[in-house]
This record gives C-alpha cells, sequence and structure tokens, in this order.
C-alpha cells in the first residue's frame, strides 16, 4: 500500500504528538510544527528569553542552531514517510526513537531579528541509516538567517 496525502497527515500527527509530548526540551523552547504540503517546518516566536545580545534584541545562536537540528531531524523523519511507503505507525515511531544527530554545520548569515522564525529542511542524501539534510533558517520577513547541513543516523 503506497502512502497518500491522507497517510501523511496521519504520520504528520503521530510525529506531532512525539514531538510535543516526548520532549521537554521542545516544550520549554515552545517550537511548533508547521505542515508544509509534504514535508514539517520548525516554527518559533521571539521572546526575551530567548535573545543572546540584549542590547540588539536578536535572537541567541544557540536558540538557532538547536531549531535548525530539530527541523533537520524532523526532515528525514518525513522522508522516511516519503520513501518507506509500507511503514506501519508502530514501525514509523521506533525510527522517530532512533533519530539522533551525527553532525550539524551551522552559517550565520545576518542577526536573529524578528517576530517569529521558520526552519525547513531538504533531503540531500537519503540513506537507510544515515541521511543528509540542508537546512534552512528564516524570519518572518522571509530573510536567511541561517544555513546549515546536518547528518542523522536512524537506527
Amino acid at each position: 500500500m503506497k502512502n497518500t496525502k491522507t497517510d501523511f497527515n496521519k504520520y504528520f500527527e503521530i510525529l506531532g504528538k512525539m514531538f510535543h509530548d516526548t520532549s521537554p526540551f521542545n516544550q520549554i523552547m515552545k517550537m511548533r510544527l508547521e505542515n508544509m504540503n509534504g514535508s514539517i517546518g520548525v516554527k518559533i516566536d521571539m521572546r526575551e528569553e530567548l535573545i543572546g545580545n540584549y542590547k540588539k534584541k536578536i535572537l541567541h545562536g544557540g536558540v538557532i542552531s538547536s531549531i535548525m537540528d530539530v527541523a533537520g531531524g524532523l526532515t528525514v523523519l518525513t522522508n522516511i514517510i516519503q520513501k518507506e511507503t509500507n511503514i506501519s505507525p508502530e514501525k514509523f515511531q521506533e525510527r522517530c526513537f532512533g533519530l539522533a544527530t551525527i553532525n550539524l554545520r551551522i552559517d550565520y548569515l545576518r542577526p536573529g531579528k524578528g517576530e517569529f522564525f521558520l526552519a525547513t529542511g531538504s533531503v540531500l542524501r537519503y540513506g537507510e541509516i544515515v541521511s543528509l539534510v540542508n537546512i534552512k533558517f528564516h524570519n518572518n520577513f522571509k530573510q536567511l538567517i541561517a544555513v546549515g547541513i546536518g547528518t542523522y543516523m536512524v537506527a
């Protein structure tokens, strides 16, 4: 049975529940998942406690890299849904919990100014165990704040 758009929505619900219920870090950061027609984005609002440079009121670089890392991992998981068309919800959850970051490289292009930010990813190379993802981080003005490459393992 091949996954359809409806199937993606079902798996998106599974990801959303796991994302919010199993990670205290995601809750503390107040990250939100965005369903973007077959891919996932991670959205975060600017808040005073996330400021890295108080005088300039810009987002901390560690916050940016954390959001980008989460978006990269979720990109790999959405790719599993698209590539492994017969994966059961139980097996998918098992693969989700096996996800680990191997490497993450971030290039900061401009200060993190904005009301909210969105990190998105695209798979550069998919493997059943290791995948490589291109990650972008934009503000609400659609300005590119940072780019990155993430390598992820899914056991």
